[in-house]
């Protein structure tokens, strides 16, 4: 199966699924898929064929893409936010150090109005 029929199958399987089950699968599934990803040691996968990345690094992924998401969605909803504990703190640590140090502490104390970080999509 190529890359594209990959990805097809997957959200259509994702589409099929209730409000409840995608709950579950957030809410259950999901912090039991990443215990058992990170006692695996290290593993190496084929990142949907765009690399070979290290495990770790595709559950960091996985986790920014939920919470921001997840934020974009409540957001639209005119929600407030309401995102696990765990994974905003995680989020905000991984793109708090994808600037540069010293324009993030300059942005964070009020001492620049530059852009701290790329447009991350």
């Amino acid at each position: 199966m190529n890359r594209a029929d990959t990805l097809s199958s997957l959200w259509a399987a994702w589409a099929a699924r209730t409000p409840a089950e995608m709950i579950d699968a957030f809410a259950t599934v999901g912090p039991q898929a990443l215990a058992a990803a990170r006692s695996s040691g290290d593993v190496v996968v084929d990142y949907l064929g765009t690399g070979v990345l290290r495990l770790d690094e595709v559950l960091t992924i996985g986790i920014v893409e939920a919470t921001v998401h997840l934020l974009d969605l409540q957001r639209a909803l005119g929600l407030e936010p309401s995102v696990p504990a765990a994974a905003l703190e995680h989020t905000a640590d991984v793109l708090a150090r994808i600037g540069s140090p010293v324009a993030f502490v300059e942005a964070a104390t009020g001492r620049t109005k530059k852009d701290v970080f790329p447009v991350l999509t």
